[in-house]
């Protein structure tokens, strides 16, 4: 088996390919087997300091919160600071993803770009299976939901698709996160 290398890079630490098992990188009890591989975070897996697998198999990176972040917070880039991120605004059409773990202003955040993780309606919305959701018109951070497919003044405002029901209103669920 071939390991490309967005996948293996020494450079950020981690081991290198294990044939047909996949990739185990640095240490920790993450699963593995025959299609997966092990990371240093104990999760599925981890690209080394700067970007993992989340829990969910969704891609994260980590950056710095800007102000207070929760769970299923869609974020955007700070245009005050270096690799910080804030809450997206209303009606955001330039999300880059959604915090995976809360954090602190100023501590690090683990933000979802790509694949599963979770996503926060606003508080008066739970989260219904197979609704498109795209940055909220009303609260900041929050997430609007669709059955059909938004209009196309709100094509970059789509951040994903919920994959299950939500328990509750502004309750966070999990979507598949993606980007336009």
């Amino acid at each position: 088996m071939t390991v490309p290398n967005v996948i293996y890079n020494p450079d950020v630490g981690g081991g290198g390919p294990q044939g047909a098992q996949g990739w185990q990188g640095g240490g920790g009890q993450g699963p593995q087997g025959p299609q997966g591989w092990q990371g240093a975070q104990g999760y599925q897996g981890s690209l080394g300091n700067l970007s993992r697998i989340n829990a969910l198999g969704g891609f994260d990176i980590k950056l710095t919160a800007g102000e207070a972040l929760f769970r299923g917070e869609v974020v955007r880039v700070d245009p005050n600071n270096d690799n910080y991120v804030i809450k997206a605004p209303l009606d955001s059409d330039m999300p880059i993803g959604i915090v995976f773990d809360d954090a602190d202003n100023g501590a690090d955040v683990w933000v979802t770009v790509s694949g599963r993780g979770y996503a926060k309606p606003t508080a008066a919305v739970t989260a219904i299976r197979g609704d498109v959701i795209v940055c909220s018109g009303t609260t900041a951070g929050r997430v609007d939901q669709s059955a059909t497919l938004p209009a196309a003044e709100k094509h970059w405002r789509e951040c994903g698709h919920y994959t299950e029901n939500g328990s509750g209103n502004g309750v966070a669920a999990a979507a598949v996160i993606h980007f336009n």
